[in-house]
């Protein structure tokens, strides 16, 4: 079985992916589980670098205990499973440093083997094509693994976090750059810092982009004006990725693929892409996953 695991700068996020074979079975005893496709849980939880590993474990082991895999939470003795179970395998991926090795630990203790990284040497199947191949993000990395997975041709990549991530994947698999902007929560946190009179509001989208009153104002400005940012890197960066490919690649013919938090999704919507996949991240880590299990698999055959 499969824990996948995204730290970004404010949330953490997991996901259990395997099968359950026996749905008769009384989780108290410990449910049989096995290697599969199915995303058997997703949680996301706050993250900071004042956690510490033993409170992001005990986050883990409360996913557990949900599948039957956990029966006792007042256990510290690790995870309770049936003789036939398939071992776990743990990837992560992380753009803060400083939380690494506090997460690196809690999988640990609640998975009983060592995580793999996602960095430079991954063998992932995207090849990097920018100017400092190893600073790339390996969230980039692992959305672009899995909308390669679902894209045969060039796509665009639109995450939505803390950042706004644009990111391009020509057709011949390669990652070509990123564009980042500030997220929609990211402008709302530092409008309340820097301007005196500018409140906390709920980000609904505006009926209007003429605000009425100082709510209405902030939303049409953050939310409409995320729209056309978006939009606009969009254009110009799928401009440039048609220069790359075959003359018969139109602008209309690439397409976008959102991800990250729900508001993105909206924000897409009004641009004409339906496509979201909230966790794309974990879907990267997973095929990655599968791709290092057949070539360790090769390698012992």
């Amino acid at each position: 079985m499969l824990a996948a695991i995204d730290i970004r700068n404010k949330t953490l996020t997991v996901g259990l992916k395997g099968s359950k074979i026996d749905e008769g079975q009384d989780s108290a005893n410990g449910a049989v589980y096995s290697s599969g496709s199915a995303w058997l849980a997703i949680r996301r939880f706050g993250a900071t670098t004042f956690r510490s590993s033993d409170e992001y474990a005990m986050l883990m082991r409360q996913m557990l205990f949900e599948l039957g895999l956990y029966p006792d939470l007042g256990s510290t003795k690790g995870l309770v499973l049936p003789s036939d179970a398939v071992s776990w395998s743990v990837w992560i991926s992380s753009v803060v440093p400083a939380m690494t090795p506090t997460v690196c630990a809690a999988a640990f203790d609640v998975f009983g083997v060592e995580p793999r990284l996602v960095g430079p040497g991954t063998k992932t199947g995207i090849k990097i094509r920018t100017d400092l191949p190893g600073e790339v993000g390996s969230d980039l990395v692992c959305a672009a693994v899995a909308g390669r997975k679902l894209i045969k041709g060039p796509f665009l990549v639109v995450d939505f976090g803390v950042a706004i991530a644009l990111s391009a994947v020509n057709a011949s698999g390669e990652f070509l750059g990123a564009a980042f902007a500030p997220g929609v929560e990211t402008q709302a946190e530092s409008l309340r810092q820097q301007a005196a009179q500018l409140y906390e509001v709920r980000l609904d989208f505006p009926d209007h982009a003429i605000g009425r009153c100082t709510a209405e104002s902030t939303r049409a400005g953050i939310l409409l004006g995320t729209v056309g940012m978006v939009r606009e890197l969009i254009r110009s960066m799928k401009g440039e990725l048609v220069q790359g490919e075959s003359a018969s690649t139109g602008l209309e013919s690439i397409p976008v693929l959102g991800s990250g938090d729900i508001i993105g999704k909206e924000i897409l919507r009004r641009l004409g892409y339906e496509t979201f996949v909230p966790f794309l991240v974990l879907e990267g880590l997973a095929a990655i996953a599968e791709k290092a299990l057949s070539l360790s698999e090769k390698a012992s055959s």
